[in-house]
């Protein structure tokens, strides 16, 4: 599942069609340094950062994605969870994470429309991936919501999955996090984070 390349597999494609179109600017000689930038540009976006958790204790709650923390709520459809959401730029890494040891993950899709994140009904309309697992006793969930650029969602299938492994892509959106209200969180509003740092403890005391 691991993809460790330089540039992430999900961007193959779009790399190499641009790549195709600078080779035929450069023959015939038009508009090379626009698609050399955006060929770059292509690079960076799609790049495979390699991130390691430094925290590796089992009741830790790791980043998924690099990104801006913009909401932590008790979450309006179940009071259990605390909502956590966390805002991916076009510049962040795209690479999505496993949060913690996963099990018996289920995992859904909805196709949707690419609207803006922050238009009212952007969570209602837009492409989403919903997964829910279980660990250490608890229950969790995280949405991968696409925003205008995305265009797609990369996400893989499995069921069992250890912390800090690669489980998608995104270019453009939000991660919404579900953790248990027990859970003890280290970041704020505002905070800038990566993939796999930490971000809290759930109390694993039950």
């Amino acid at each position: 599942m691991d993809n460790v390349g330089i540039v992430s597999k999900y961007g193959f494609k779009n790399i190499a069609i641009l790549g195709v179109i600078f080779l035929l600017s450069l023959i015939f000689d038009e508009l090379e340094c626009l698609f050399l930038i955006l060929f770059l540009l292509s690079l960076f976006i799609y790049r495979n950062s390699e991130r390691v958790s430094q925290n590796d204790e089992a009741n830790a709650i790791l980043s998924p994605i690099d990104g801006k923390v913009i909401l932590i709520s008790q979450s309006e459809e179940n009071k259990k969870f605390i909502k956590v959401v966390i805002k991916k730029g076009l510049f962040d890494s795209g690479v999505i994470r496993a949060i913690c040891d996963i099990n018996d993950a289920s995992i859904s899709r909805r196709h949707g429309l690419f609207l803006c994140n922050f238009m009212k009904d952007s969570n209602l309309l837009n492409e989403k991936i919903t997964l829910k697992f279980n660990h250490l006793n608890a229950k969790f969930g995280m949405e991968v919501l696409a925003g205008p650029l995305a265009r797609v969602l990369h996400f893989e299938r499995f069921t069992n999955l250890k912390a800090a492994r690669r489980v998608g892509f995104m270019v453009d959106g939000e991660v919404v996090l579900f953790l248990p209200q027990d859970t003890k969180l280290s970041v704020e509003v505002g905070e800038k984070v990566k993939s796999c740092d930490l971000i809290g403890f759930i109390d694993d005391e039950k």
